[in-house]
């Protein structure tokens, strides 16, 4: 089921692309262990070989491309729930100066991702260096659910 939802994304993308433009995927570097509780493994080796069979494909490594906004290169917090002592997943907070909202943490990081493989410089947050500390789980809202 989940090559057949592959293939139709190529599909479409090749039939009803712009055939001025080159299409170029940048994929995620990350692997997934499978075996969690209450989760399914993602053939994501399967994926990348669909998708670099049918384009060119970069390989991008996706260090802190979840928890730093793409717009600001801040850090971004956790949303915990009120009634729960647990996070809400998938969605982050952005406490800036200049933004502070909701924000999608999947749309995020793959903003991030498609920003290190188009730009000629990675940004010094978003870059492997021995300078660059763990980043704290900071929580930055709480909401009633």
């Amino acid at each position: 089921m989940f090559i057949d939802t592959i293939q139709k994304v190529m599909n479409k993308i090749k039939n009803g692309g712009d055939t001025s433009r080159r299409v170029v995927i940048a994929y995620g570097s990350a692997k997934f262990a499978p075996g969690g509780r209450n989760e399914l493994s993602v053939p994501t080796t399967r994926a990348f070989k669909d998708c670099s069979i049918a384009f060119p494909t970069i390989v991008v490594d996706e260090f802190r491309s979840t928890i730093i906004h793409h717009e600001d290169d801040s850090v971004l917090q956790y949303i915990k729930r009120r009634d729960k002592d647990t996070t809400l997943r998938g969605l982050l907070w952005c406490n800036s100066p200049n933004n502070n909202k909701f924000v999608n943490r999947d749309l995020n990081a793959a903003i991030n991702i498609r920003r290190c493989a188009v730009s000629q410089v990675r940004p010094i947050i978003l870059q492997r260096l021995e300078t660059n500390v763990k980043l704290a789980k900071v929580i930055g809202k709480v909401i009633k659910c």
